[in-house]
């Protein structure tokens, strides 16, 4: 891990080049993904483009979330 100018650690760039290096990359994310975080909290985390988050998040098989805003809940009339 690296720390940036401001002091703040800083995710070291993900092995994305070999196979199983990025699989492995793809499975962290998964996890992730799996406990809550969002797409572009991972991409800016691992200073990675959010298509590519997404891109290795379908290479292991994970199971997308809508996206957009939540629908809107009907009121329940009493």
């Amino acid at each position: 891990m690296t720390t940036s100018t401001t002091g703040s650690p800083k995710a070291a760039r993900p092995p994305l080049g070999n196979r199983a290096g990025r699989r492995a990359f793809a499975t962290k994310l998964k996890i992730a993904y799996e406990a809550g975080a969002t797409t572009y909290t991972l991409a800016a985390e691992h200073e990675l483009a959010v298509h590519t988050v997404w891109r290795l998040l379908k290479e292991v098989d994970t199971v997308m979330r809508p996206t957009g805003p939540a629908p809107a809940r009907k009121r329940r009339q009493g």
